[in-house]
């Protein structure tokens, strides 16, 4: 569920008319866009009409596309110096499983950072996942989470951290029966240069 964007979070009207002004501005149509995306004209055109609220995967390909951030999608949480309690974070695109929270403001910041929280049997990812090559780090901050990295998986508890480059293929899952909570931090932003292969190349 999505709140609106007077509650400092995007509605999926708001991330329509974005992408519309965004495309509009190129001179683009659907169709030129689908096909430098890889996604349906239909999809895109569900996207602008506020019909569908498109997945983190399908915003990191429309951010690098236009050369912006994937969470520019989305208001930012606050302006530098304003505090922002958890209850206040914005909640990012809903995904089967997680909650993915902003932290980071944007546009502007050199560094992304969010907060997901990941049901029992939630997972991103698999043997093929990769996007661009920036530098990421993982921190568990409550629960666990199992972490495949380069097909070598690691149980993960909480103050359990690891560093790699998003161009390594990688999968998080949930196998535990408790809700996991994890911080990800991404230098240069990782929407800023996305390309995606594998399993995160779907349209829902």
């Amino acid at each position: 569920m999505s709140a609106s964007a007077a509650d400092g979070q995007s509605s999926p009207q708001a991330m329509g008319d974005m992408l519309r002004r965004l495309r509009t501005a190129r001179r683009l149509s659907l169709r030129d866009l689908g096909e430098a995306v890889g996604l349906s004209v239909g999809y895109l055109s569900k996207i602008e009409r506020s019909l569908v609220e498109p997945s983190v995967p399908v915003l990191r390909r429309l951010a690098a596309e236009f050369g912006i951030e994937w969470i520019d999608f989305y208001q930012a949480p606050a302006e530098m110096g304003q505090l922002v309690r958890k209850a206040d974070r914005p909640l990012m695109v809903p995904a089967a499983g997680q909650r993915h929270y902003a932290i980071t403001r944007t546009p502007g910041s050199d560094v992304e950072i969010g907060v997901v929280e990941y049901e029992p049997g939630a997972s991103v990812g698999d043997d093929r996942y990769t996007h661009g090559d920036v530098h990421e780090v993982l921190l568990i901050l409550d629960g666990e989470l199992e972490f495949t990295l380069a097909g070598v998986t690691h149980l993960m508890a909480a103050g359990d951290s690891i560093e790699f480059r998003s161009s390594v293929p990688h999968a998080v899952r949930n196998a535990s029966e408790r809700t996991a909570e994890a911080l990800w931090v991404s230098n240069p932003p990782a929407g800023t240069a996305t390309r995606h292969r594998g399993g995160d190349a779907t349209e829902t």
